[in-house]
């Protein structure tokens, strides 16, 4: 008997596919898509990376020239003629209080100082006291030294200096009692100031910097996006975002920045006479050379550094013991931005670096890790 071979059949076109083909097909083409979206994150990763750098970079800019204005600045010493002739003794021989080119110097540095917290706040109590009063100037005051009529010292001075709160500061505190006045008195209580949150007060203190100064005769909130404003924690007051929409920080002051772009090695560039006292005694820590950080928390949202987290520095009522001072006449206002009372820098101690602001909070830098910082640019 002949056998002859089955023939092959051969598929129509209308006959489908089989369930392993479509099954084959599925997964490669979910595949191809878990490749498409892990490029598609990537590339936006980048580019948040990218467009949050360079919003860093141009708020840096502005706040940078701002500083650099503050090297020229004229700050006149006035002294009340009043408590000068006070306690003068025309017919002592005695001369009227002096102040030594050092002093003169100290002087000038505080009322820099002074002028940077009032014109450039990176935290509420630069602006306002605990109880919702408006913070002034800083209490500066002046050691005289009173010379015999041999030209030997005699006796030391107290000498209040003029000081009148800077414009811009009665701006910034104007704009926040608009926003929490709720009794429309024209001013704060403390129930009214605790309403300002504290947890964006650095961001949101940036934000007021910004609208108060230009940039090349541009002013510095113009070159920032309306979409890149916001008010993230809903408390009135704005601040502006990164590509996470999470607040962009600053520290005017980071004395505790581990970053290079702090040079503990560098004296301050604005104490020209050498006039802080750390750099006239031994038991108190030297001053150092600082410039402000503007700092994104990248993607992860957390900063992980020191900004406002004590509330009890405030500078403008910062009171230092004769003992950390050249004077012997008690206590002085002393407006230091390395918080060396706190810290341990005016009695011998080593300065603790790692509680001043720009710091890693409790010296942990894993969660600042992805931070994007005017430091890195």
């Amino acid at each position: 008997m002949i056998s002859f071979p089955t023939p092959k059949r051969i598929r129509r076109a209308d006959d489908g596919f089989t369930l392993v083909e479509i099954m084959v097909t599925l997964v490669v083409i979910s595949i191809l898509a878990g490749m498409t979206m892990v490029g598609i994150e990537s590339a936006r990763g980048t580019a948040r990376h990218a467009q949050t750098r360079g919003l860093v970079a141009r708020i840096n800019e502005v706040i940078s020239a701002n500083w650099d204005e503050y090297h020229y600045r004229v700050l006149p010493v006035q002294f009340d003629i009043d408590v000068l002739l006070a306690n003068y003794d025309v017919t002592s021989g005695e001369s009227l209080p002096q102040l030594l080119p050092e002093e003169a110097g100290r002087i000038r540095l505080m009322m820099l100082r002074d002028l940077m917290r009032m014109e450039l706040p990176d935290r509420k109590s630069d602006l306002f006291l605990a109880n919702g009063n408006r913070a002034a100037a800083t209490d500066v005051r002046a050691i005289g030294l009173v010379y015999d009529p041999d030209m030997q010292p005699l006796t030391e001075q107290n000498l209040p200096v003029a000081w009148p709160p800077s414009a811009r500061l009665r701006s910034y505190q104007n704009k926040v009692i608009r926003i929490f006045d709720a009794n429309a008195d024209g001013s704060l209580d403390a129930g009214e100031l605790a309403a300002w949150t504290p947890q964006n007060e650095s961001a949101e203190c940036l934000f007021l910097v910004l609208s108060s100064i230009t940039s090349n005769g541009i002013a510095a909130l113009d070159v920032i996006a309306p979409y890149q404003i916001d008010d993230t924690d809903g408390d009135g007051m704005n601040e502006i975002v990164d590509s996470w929409r999470n607040p962009i920080s600053w520290i005017r002051w980071p004395a505790g920045s581990p970053s290079d772009a702090i040079r503990r090695d560098a004296a301050d560039e604005f104490d020209l006479l050498s006039s802080d006292w750390g750099a006239q005694l031994p038991s108190v820590a030297i001053a150092y050379s600082l410039i402000p950080q503007v700092v994104s928390s990248g993607p992860d949202g957390e900063l992980g550094l020191i900004t406002t987290q004590f509330p009890d520095t405030a500078y403008h009522v910062m009171q230092w013991p004769s003992s950390a001072t050249t004077s012997t006449i008690g206590n002085h206002a002393y407006i230091d931005p390395y918080d060396r009372l706190r810290t341990g820098g005016i009695s011998g101690i080593a300065a603790q670096y790692t509680e001043r602001p720009g710091a890693f909070i409790s010296g942990d830098r894993t969660f600042a890790a992805d931070n994007i910082s005017s430091f890195d640019l």
